[in-house]
């Protein structure tokens, strides 16, 4: 939950950036940011990838314990719940390829630097996301007593 909150603040960071940049959110109309400001596509490509999962960061934490307890409930499940960490991965970096890959578009030709407090903001997120995804340590320790309560009220 925690990472899932990390990764949705720098998302919706981004969307805003994006919206105030180019005055759209439509994936169609823009493409090319890479070319105009290199450090907003790698902070933005951190926050993605933790929200996709991807091994190390924040987010694979979480998606790892989650498959894996299904998993000890029912193969099949798992399956399915891995699945949709991979359709949501496709989703995930399809759009970025629209937004920050191929050619300018008429609405990122004027993209520029970021606002200090935007660049700060996203760089302490993407410093969350691959610091928990390295030692997750402390946020599990943070969980472990809750978790032990539920299932002490399970049996």
């Amino acid at each position: 939950m925690m990472a899932h909150g990390v990764n949705v603040v720098g998302l919706f960071l981004i969307a805003d950036i994006l919206m105030r940049h180019t005055g759209t959110r439509e994936i169609d109309k823009l493409g090319g940011i890479r070319n105009m400001n290199g450090q907003f596509s790698v902070l933005f490509l951190i926050i993605m990838l933790g929200s996709v999962a991807l091994p190390l960061t924040n987010g694979f934490v979480g998606e790892f314990l989650l498959i894996n307890g299904v998993f000890q409930f029912s193969p099949w499940m798992a399956g399915f719940a891995g699945l949709t960490v991979i359709l949501g991965a496709v989703y995930m970096l399809r759009s970025y390829q629209g937004i920050m890959l191929g050619e300018k578009k008429e609405l990122t030709m004027s993209f520029g630097e970021l606002a200090t407090s935007d660049k700060t903001v996203l760089l302490i997120v993407c410093a969350v996301v691959i610091a928990f995804g390295i030692y997750p340590k402390p946020l599990n320790d943070l969980a472990e007593p809750a978790v032990k309560a539920l299932l002490m009220n399970l049996k």
